[in-house]
C-alpha cells in the first residue's frame, strides 16, 4: 500500500488521487522503482515485527529518523483457546490431580433433575470444552483458579 506526504510529514493512504494535477494509475505501486515513488512523494512504509503476544490496535505512518515506517498501537493477544479433551484424558485428569471425588460430590449435591443431567453429560459426553458451563461450575465449586484449571487442562491434553 502506498501513502502520501502530506504537509507537515503527515502520510495519507494513497488511492489514486493526483500528484501535483497529475492522475496516475493504481498500478506504479508495482511498476515503478521504489526512488521513482518516492521522488513523486509516494512511499511503502517499512512494517516492523509484530511482538509475539500482541496485536495491532492500530497504526499510523511517519517518519522516523528519516525512514517512513508504520508506528504500531499494540494491545495484548488473546490467548490461544485451549484444546477441548476425550474423556480418558478429563477423567485421567480428575483421578490424577486428586479431584475426582470432589466432582462426584458436587454433582450428587445437585439437586435433582440437575444432578441427573449433570452425571449423564459426565458419562456420555464425546469431548469436554474448557468453557463448558459444568467445567465452569465445578471449577467454583472445588476452588480453582482459571490459571490452576487452566494448568490441568493442558496436561490432561498432553495424555495420549
Amino acid at each position: 500500500m502506498l501513502y502520501i506526504e502530506g504537509p507537515k510529514g503527515t502520510f495519507t493512504y494513497w488511492s489514486g488521487q493526483p500528484i501535483d494535477g497529475v492522475v496516475h494509475p493504481t498500478s506504479i505501486e508495482t511498476l515503478w522503482s521504489k526512488k521513482d515513488l518516492e521522488a513523486a512523494g509516494l512511499y511503502v512504509p517499512v512494517e516492523p515485527p509484530i511482538p509475539e503476544g500482541k496485536n495491532v490496535a492500530s497504526f499510523t505512518v511517519c517518519r522516523v529518523e528519516g525512514v517512513v515506517v508504520k508506528v504500531y498501537v499494540l494491545e495484548d493477544a488473546p490467548p490461544e483457546p485451549l484444546p477441548n479433551l476425550q474423556p480418558y484424558q478429563f477423567f485421567a485428569m480428575l483421578e490424577l490431580s486428586g479431584f475426582k471425588s470432589a466432582l462426584d460430590a458436587f454433582v450428587e449435591g445437585l439437586p435433582s433433575p440437575q444432578n441427573v443431567i449433570a452425571r449423564a453429560k459426565l458419562d456420555r459426553t464425546l469431548v469436554f470444552r474448557r468453557d463448558n458451563d459444568l467445567v465452569l461450575a465445578a471449577q467454583q465449586t472445588l476452588g480453582l483458579t482459571d490459571q490452576q484449571l487452566d494448568a490441568l487442562w493442558l496436561q490432561a491434553s498432553a495424555i495420549v
